[in-house]
């Protein structure tokens, strides 16, 4: 079995520079980061993230990964 390094991210606001959101993934960053859309696009239970992602979407931005 091979093994798998996790990694932390940070999802940035672009107004503002600063980290909102941290995690951790063991798939390519820019995976989990396409994740992140589509769960902003489909969540039917929006939590702080996601209403967050919506926001920055109304004002024409998206987080930086």
């Amino acid at each position: 079995m091979r093994d798998r390094v996790g990694i932390v991210y940070g999802l940035v606001d672009p107004r503002y520079g600063i980290i909102r959101y941290d995690g951790q993934t063991v798939m390519s960053p820019e995976s989990r980061f396409n994740g992140h859309l589509h769960e902003m696009a489909t969540a039917r239970a929006p939590n702080y993230k996601t209403n967050w992602m919506r926001k920055l979407r109304t004002l024409g931005l998206q987080a930086q990964p």
